[in-house]
């Protein structure tokens, strides 16, 4: 009897110990797979904001002045949609207080424009 409980006690320390190396051994490749999908999330972000980059800088350089040179009213949307639109949440202000600001800052007292 004595012989066969070493032997359990034996195979249930071995089985304890290869036990704790499997679940250090997921807890690693967890930690690796992570860090992975960390890096593939980080590299999407970067790729939409490098892509969403270039596609602002063809329409607003290259398309919306060629339609606009040709069409007077898609300028007047182009400014009224687009850019005052987005100078007013760049800014957080409007386009009078904009211009405000700028005769304040570059008036003269005595000196009409």
């Amino acid at each position: 009897m004595g012989i066969e409980r070493k032997r359990r006690e034996e195979l249930v320390s071995i089985n304890k110990s290869v036990c704790q190396a499997v679940i250090k051994k997921q807890r690693e490749v967890r930690t690796t797979e992570n860090a992975a999908c960390k890096h593939t999330m980080l590299l999407t972000f970067l790729y939409s904001c490098t892509g969403g980059a270039a596609l602002l800088y063809v329409l607003y350089r290259w398309l919306i002045p060629a339609a606009v040179q040709y069409h007077g009213g898609l300028a007047l949307i182009w400014h009224e949609v687009i850019v005052e639109p987005m100078l007013d949440t760049l800014t957080q202000s409007t386009r009078p207080q904009r211009l405000l600001s700028a005769v304040q800052k570059n008036a003269t007292r005595g000196r009409p424009l």
